[in-house]
């Protein structure tokens, strides 16, 4: 689980600017990104994600609000998040999960065998 800096149980700080990257030891085919709390407030504290190992990768949502987003998968193998929070009204936060499948490695027999020519 990833939570802000309130944690599970705390509301989150004035003023944080936090990157988290997600990049699973051995790589990822996928990355599936699900919340599971989502609580902040409107337009002042934002959640960006991204598909990518930083904020040039391919935006996949902005969030804020208490509106629970919807599951995100990110294909690159690696998810960036940016979580910025303006200077009043901090609230409950976020906490998600995440889940990846590792890299697609074809087994001996899907390699393709090279054709026999005459």
């Amino acid at each position: 689980m990833l939570y802000d800096s309130g944690g599970p149980g705390g509301d989150y700080a004035n003023t944080e600017d936090c990157s988290y990257r997600i990049s699973p030891a051995g790589g990822a085919s996928s990355i599936t990104l699900s919340f599971s709390d989502f609580i902040t407030e409107d337009g002042g504290d934002l959640l960006r994600v991204y598909d990518g190992s930083d904020a040039s990768g391919t935006l996949l949502g902005t969030f804020s609000g208490s509106s629970l987003p919807a599951s995100l998968t990110a294909l690159s193998g690696s998810l960036y998040l940016e979580w910025s929070s303006d200077e009043d009204l901090p609230m409950g936060g976020f906490s998600l999960r995440w889940d990846s499948l590792p890299p697609y490695t074809p087994t001996p027999s899907e390699t393709p065998s090279p054709s026999a020519t005459p």
